[in-house]
């Protein structure tokens, strides 16, 4: 049912939660680079350029074990924001145990992929001191699918609820308790098998957090939706695949590439500059980002006029906050890269960083 309060009413508590959401996003994105700026040298030193690509292989293999969902990470969002704009609390929780389930289903395949195809994997990255640790590297990253895909599934629920509070708290989290992890396994003196270790760990405690935080909306009786919902469902995740096909190959298939055809050392000095970039890119769309959930809410609502109207906003607010900063970055990164890492990351990061 659309909202009955007069239009005038409206509009500003719709500026107000784009703006609202907006601040919190940039808040979470300011506080990721934060910690990566404190953190990552420290992991760098500690595991030497070699051992830290191989620890970056570890997020990068589980991005990429979340392709078997085929788009529910963006129908989680969408159906989510739908029916809790239409007040729909059963209809709410059972998508959200439909995403859950695929998202499950999804990292065990994946895992199981992972597991059976392990033997070209570590051939494809050669040889180096760090290869040593890898085969438990790997049976850890798929140790780590189910939790890190529990995960996610959670924090879309939470973003398509607009709880923007909570989903950039958990972001954060997602961004620094590995990094932490990672600097005090280090500092007690342990190597790369432990630190891969923490971060299986750290996707065991991000899952349980994410699920007590959505234990309010799934409190409903545990159902799974009706057929034609799931089919719904399914058909328009899988009209999303070729976008999150898309934003894996392009933010984490160099990675791969970089690794077998390069070296392991060169992938360390990439993955920085790749790291930065990526943070950069995602601190750019946080306009965009911040208004996905409150479309779909205002399409649930039948309210065509606000929803065009707040497109051509986020529009233009999207344009402010992406020009100064990429224009920034792209002049200052070698400065940036010497004063933070070195001169060998300054010399060698800084196109990487540019082109990306």
């Amino acid at each position: 049912m659309a909202s009955q309060e007069p239009p005038a009413q409206q509009a500003p508590r719709l500026a107000h939660r784009v703006l609202r959401s907006v601040e919190l996003n940039l808040a979470g994105q300011l506080a990721s680079m934060a910690v990566a700026l404190w953190l990552t040298p420290v992991v760098l030193r500690g595991l030497g350029t070699e051992g830290y690509a191989l620890y970056t292989l570890i997020g990068t293999g589980l991005g990429y074990l979340l392709l078997l969902t085929f788009g529910a990470p963006v129908a989680t969002v969408r159906f989510t924001a739908f029916h809790h704009g239409r007040a729909e609390p059963a209809r709410l929780a059972e998508v959200i145990r439909l995403s859950l389930l695929v998202h499950l289903i999804a990292a065990a395949a994946g895992a199981a992929l992972l597991f059976l195809f392990r033997g070209p994997l570590l051939s494809w990255f050669g040889g180096g001191g760090a290869v040593e640790s890898a085969p438990k590297v790997l049976l850890l990253t798929a140790c780590a699918a189910p939790f890190y895909a529990s995960f996610q599934c959670s924090l879309n629920a939470l973003f398509g609820l607009q709880r923007f509070a909570a989903y950039n708290l958990m972001k954060t989290a997602e961004a620094a308790l590995p990094l932490a992890a990672a600097a005090l396994t280090l500092a007690s003196g342990r190597g790369l098998a432990a630190v891969a270790a923490s971060y299986a760990a750290v996707q065991v405690a991000l899952a349980a957090a994410g699920l007590w935080l959505l234990a309010p909306a799934l409190a409903v009786d545990g159902r799974l939706p009706p057929k034609a919902e799931r089919r719904d469902f399914l058909h328009f995740a899988g009209k999303s695949f070729p976008l999150q096909l898309f934003w894996l190959v392009m933010y984490a298939g160099d990675r791969l590439l970089v690794g077998g055809l390069l070296s392991l050392s060169d992938l360390g000095f990439y993955a920085v500059s790749a790291s930065i970039a990526r943070k950069f890119n995602v601190f750019c769309s946080v306009v965009a980002d911040s208004v996905m959930p409150m479309m779909a809410e205002l399409k649930g609502r039948g309210e065509g006029e606000r929803l065009r109207n707040l497109y051509l906003k986020a529009t233009e607010l999207s344009l402010f906050v992406v020009f100064p900063v990429l224009i920034l970055s792209f002049v200052l990164v070698p400065q940036f890269l010497t004063l933070w890492l070195g001169g060998d990351f300054g010399l060698r990061g800084t196109w990487p960083f540019r082109l990306l």
